[in-house]
């Protein structure tokens, strides 16, 4: 449980017949659950695997949460310090597309946006103007209405230049069809 990324993910029940129903809850996942919040086991959890940053923020919206406010304050300095540099193009292109099949990815890509994570996975996409208003589900849909989900790639990178898009589908080692979209 203490290798987990957020307390409210840390909890399990004993699969012993004499502990049956007892909640595992060493880290206060349980009360985190009641109160709404994401919060990380310790302080270099984003440092361990900066993906948690996109994961964080997924959850919360998912969940409609607060990232806890130390928790928050870690994730934003794990951002500073290029933590998401770190991690390989494959990895945070998994991270996105399990956000582009969130039922309200618009949320997500919003808040990370707004938090600087996406200009952190690369330089191009942290200026969101004229973007993060097309993610408006009327717009485009969600996916459980059979809306593709790379739709939403589209909206992060149709303000790129050929060259800011072929350096994002770089950056992401992107599959022929992502980098079609980006394209």
């Amino acid at each position: 449980l203490a290798r987990r990324d957020f307390s409210v993910n840390a909890m399990a029940f004993p699969l012993h017949t004499w502990a049956a129903g007892r909640l595992l809850d060493p880290f206060g996942g349980k009360a985190d659950l009641q109160r709404g919040l994401i919060r990380v086991l310790h302080e270099k959890s984003f440092i361990d695997d900066a993906t948690r940053i996109m994961r964080a923020v997924r959850y919360e919206q998912r969940l409609g949460f607060r990232i806890e406010k130390e928790t928050l304050a870690q994730l934003q300095d794990a951002i500073n310090q290029g933590y998401l540099a770190t991690i390989s193009g494959d990895r945070i292109r998994h991270e996105l597309e399990r956000i582009f099949h969130e039922e309200r990815p618009d949320l997500a890509l919003q808040r990370a946006g707004q938090l600087g994570i996406l200009a952190a996975v690369h330089p191009s996409l942290g200026h969101p103007v004229g973007v993060l208003p097309h993610f408006d589900p009327d717009y485009i849909g969600a996916p459980g209405e059979g809306i593709e989900p790379l739709a939403y790639l589209a909206c992060l990178v149709h303000h790129l230049s050929p060259e800011e898009g072929e350096s994002v589908a770089h950056r992401l080692n992107l599959p022929r069809p992502w980098a079609e979209v980006v394209r």
